[in-house]
């Protein structure tokens, strides 16, 4: 995951409040997440993919570009960007409590 997934994971809960800033803070600490870096080949896969319209904004094609990259699962807190990029998409709001 990169460090734009944090920020776009923190969104809705700094809206709603500390409980929930705490739940993603849980999903964030576990061991089998790592942070990676935009580098060069994923900045211009992400250009790419909004480029040719299958992701309308940068910062879900930063994330869609890391996940392909690194092939795994792309975990976001935007639905719409969740819906395009299906079957290997995850919002994560479906997953927390």
């Amino acid at each position: 995951m990169s460090a734009v997934n944090i920020a776009e994971l923190l969104i809705d809960p700094l809206r709603s409040g500390p409980a929930a800033i705490s739940t993603v803070d849980t999903f964030l600490r576990q061991p089998s997440l790592g942070i990676v870096e935009v580098d060069d080949t994923i900045a211009r896969a992400a250009a790419e993919l909004v480029a040719r319209e299958r992701v309308g904004r940068l910062p879900g094609a930063l994330i869609a570009a890391t996940s392909r990259e690194y092939a795994l699962p792309l975990v976001t807190g935007d639905r719409r960007l969740a819906r395009a990029l299906t079957p290997n998409a995850f919002f994560v709001a479906d997953y927390l409590l």
